[in-house]
């Protein structure tokens, strides 16, 4: 993790915070399921087509079916016969935890979102992304977004970042911490920046929503919730996670390995370029549920379009914020 001079302090919940009740679900549960797709991760990844593997929910005809599936992330399906047999995404994987089948996503090649939205933030080096939440420490406000927002994170450098909100453009102060990116492994991808006290920012809120943050989640494969997140264009609603262990997406011309995240297909809306640092979200009780911050995804000319997400709690903890106050 990289840091500035000091740390947040202790940061305030949001204002009359509402208990979220919703059901609880168990977590990954399933480690024996884990470590049978460990177990062909390198022989899937080094296919020609692939970009990424990970375990959600299978479908057929763009409609889902009752089976957990091996979900493996090409740059393009493929007519057979244009590949050697042994290029080829075979259609079950043999496994002493039994026989995997396999479901083949057209998503292109993932690359980085970049900079926009209701509130968009400009990197000092033109990158931009959106602003995914605002908190509040000790009278301080802060932005939470992906650090390649903000940070040239292959040079590892940073400087003045901007806030663009409803046509005005505003000094939005400085990055104070940043963390995830280790050699070519990204294990999180966040980022704090200290907004300036003349700049108004309600903590815990999602611009166009009149309810606060109040809880966080945590993804299952192939659940059946719709996630969204907030863009210029309006909600993208998102379906269907996956569990990705590793995954390769390229960011300012060098490819990565991101680690741990989950990829969500887009159901309605335009994913682009520019959405990246968004909060992921679904609908709560007396609120709504953080769920994770974009970080990368596939653009809607290649198929099927997904978004990737490394967790709340990942980047929340890669930041050593502390507790979360909710």
């Amino acid at each position: 993790m990289r840091h500035g001079t000091r740390g947040l302090g202790r940061i305030s919940p949001p204002r009359r915070p509402l208990q979220h009740r919703g059901p609880r679900v168990a977590r990954l549960a399933e480690p024996a399921l884990a470590a049978a797709l460990r177990r062909h991760l390198p022989d899937l990844l080094a296919l020609p087509n692939v970009r990424a593997v990970g375990i959600g929910r299978k479908y057929t005809r763009h409609q889902p079916t009752g089976d957990i599936s091996v979900v493996v992330h090409v740059e393009g399906k493929v007519v057979p016969g244009d590949l050697p047999s042994g290029a080829m995404v075979p259609v079950t994987l043999n496994d002493p935890f039994g026989t995997l089948i396999t479901d083949v996503v057209p998503s292109g090649v993932p690359r980085l979102f970049g900079l926009r939205g209701g509130h968009e933030l400009e990197a000092f080096d033109g990158q931009t992304g959106l602003c995914g939440l605002t908190l509040a420490a000790e009278g301080v406000r802060y932005a939470l977004t992906c650090a390649h927002v903000v940070v040239n994170v292959v040079r590892e450098r940073q400087g003045p970042v901007r806030w663009r909100a409803r046509g005005a453009t505003l000094n939005a102060g400085e990055v104070v911490l940043w963390a995830g990116f280790e050699g070519t492994d990204i294990h999180a991808d966040g980022a704090v920046v200290r907004l300036p006290s003349g700049l108004a920012a309600e903590p815990w809120h999602l611009d166009g929503l009149d309810a606060p943050i109040n809880a966080i989640g945590r993804f299952q494969p192939a659940d059946r919730d719709e996630y969204f997140y907030i863009a210029p264009e309006g909600p993208i609603v998102c379906i269907s996670p996956s569990w990705i262990p590793t995954g390769l997406p390229r960011i300012d011309g060098r490819v990565w390995q991101a680690h741990d995240f989950w990829a969500l297909r887009v159901s309605r809306g335009v994913a682009r370029p520019g959405h990246s640092g968004a909060l992921v979200v679904k609908a709560g009780i007396g609120g709504y549920v953080a769920m994770g911050f974009l970080f990368a995804g596939s653009e809607n000319d290649v198929g099927e379009p997904t978004v990737w997400v490394f967790p709340f709690t990942t980047i929340w903890n890669s930041l050593r914020l502390g507790r979360i106050p909710l």
